[in-house]
C-alpha cells in the first residue's frame, strides 16, 4: 500500500468507508465518491484530517487549499448543520396506513365501497 491515495489510507485507518463516514459525519456513498474521483470537498478533507489526527492531512487532500498542515489546524471548523444523524433518522416513515385497517378506512380522499345487500 505505498502509493495508495490519502483517501484509501483513512479509509484502511477506520476499516471501512462507512467507518470512516459515520466518524466524519459523512454518507458511505460520499466517501465512495471522493475516493472514485480522487477529489475530496474541503469539508471532507477536514474532518478526515481531525479523524485521524493528522495522519491524513488535509493538505495532502487538498493541496489546492492548503500548503502547509499548520494552516489547516488554524481552520475553523465547518458547519454541517448540527450532529450527525442517527441511523434511525434515515428511515422515512410510510406516510399510508396499513391497508384493512380502521385509519385506512376512514383516510381522507378515500371512500367507502356502499355495502351489498
Amino acid at each position: 500500500m505505498d502509493n495508495a491515495s490519502p483517501i484509501d489510507r483513512a479509509i484502511a485507518l477506520a476499516g471501512s468507508e462507512a467507518r470512516l463516514g459515520e466518524a466524519t459525519g459523512f454518507s458511505q456513498a460520499a466517501i465512495n465518491k471522493a475516493k472514485r474521483r480522487g477529489h475530496a470537498s474541503a469539508e471532507m478533507a477536514l474532518a478526515i484530517h481531525r479523524f485521524t489526527a493528522g495522519a491524513v492531512a488535509a493538505s495532502e487532500l487538498r493541496p489546492d487549499l492548503w500548503s502547509r498542515d499548520e494552516e489547516v489546524a488554524a481552520a475553523p471548523q465547518p458547519s454541517r448543520g448540527g450532529a450527525p444523524r442517527a441511523a434511525s433518522q434515515h428511515q422515512f416513515p410510510n406516510p399510508r396506513p396499513p391497508r384493512g385497517s380502521a385509519v385506512a378506512a376512514e383516510a381522507p380522499g378515500r371512500r367507502r365501497r356502499p355495502s351489498r345487500i
